[in-house]
């Protein structure tokens, strides 16, 4: 297999990650769903909450809804 086989075969790779009729991919499977709700159940049986979020992205390592479900927990 030459360069250009190389390079037809990368592009049907690529083009196979791609949903090409349009339709919405979901990143968000079942057993995340799963964890998600069994974390929001859990709180309110909670007295304390530790986060922990990863040293190289601490930012989009935190879960974006846990500030919401700890107001409803604790207050």
């Amino acid at each position: 297999m030459g360069l250009e086989g190389v390079v037809n075969k990368g592009m049907e790779l690529g083009e196979m990650a791609f949903n090409k009729v349009g339709g919405v991919i979901n990143w968000f499977l079942g057993h995340m769903a799963v964890a998600t709700r069994t974390i929001h159940q859990s709180l309110k049986l909670s007295d304390l909450v530790i986060k922990v979020r990863a040293a190289q992205i601490p930012l989009s390592s935190a879960h974006e809804e846990l500030p919401t479900w700890q107001r409803e927990a604790f207050f």
